[in-house]
């Protein structure tokens, strides 16, 4: 249930949202908006709306219980390696996400490995589309995406990971085994 709007200077302390106490920080009321209005869709748009790493941990909450929403669209805002962290806790829980936007924000070599652990575990048999694109991913990254793309059952079959710092031989690396693993990449060169 979300929290209904607050006069000033009413605490969140004991507010419920979907089963979740948000007892430590209160979400920003654009969070709140966001979340009434994509709570029963089937794809969240929440891209270009400035959310901050805060932010994203309030929605990864909401989506460890929600059972409908299977795309979300968090680009062009700005989530670093800790909102990644908040989204790979969400991904070891959520059976229904399907498609994970992430493009152009500072998610860098760190939230790539986050991200990239969390799609490997295994007790969810779901597919995942992923956009990683101009996210500050360097060289460093790439054995770490090798790994996940090599995994026996691996359950990544679309990655955008272009307009990032990888250099041409680890990009031809991520194509040979993208190929090999039938996952598609985005436009690497």
């Amino acid at each position: 249930m979300l929290p209904s709007n607050k006069k000033d200077g009413d605490s969140f302390s004991d507010t419920k949202f979907d089963g979740i106490t948000m007892n430590e920080n209160k979400p920003s009321e654009k969070v709140l908006k966001l979340l009434r209005k994509n709570k029963n869709m089937k794809e969240w748009r929440m891209h270009r709306q400035e959310l901050t790493d805060e932010d994203v941990k309030f929605i990864a909450e909401e989506l460890k219980t929600n059972k409908t929403c299977e795309s979300i669209n968090l680009s062009t805002n700005n989530i670093t390696p800790e909102g990644a962290a908040h989204l790979a806790g969400m991904l070891k829980v959520n059976k229904t996400l399907k498609y994970l936007w992430l493009a152009s924000n500072q998610i860098g070599d760190r939230g790539t490995e986050i991200l990239c652990t969390a799609l490997e575990y295994d007790d969810n048999n779901t597919s995942y589309s992923v956009d990683l694109s101009s996210n500050q991913i360097t060289d460093q990254s790439v054995d770490r995406i090798l790994k996940l793309f090599g995994m026996q059952n691996t359950r990544v079959k679309l990655f955008f990971i272009d307009g990032n710092q990888i250099s041409k031989e680890n990009k031809e690396r991520l194509r040979e085994m993208a190929k090999e693993r039938n996952i598609s990449l985005g436009d690497l060169f």
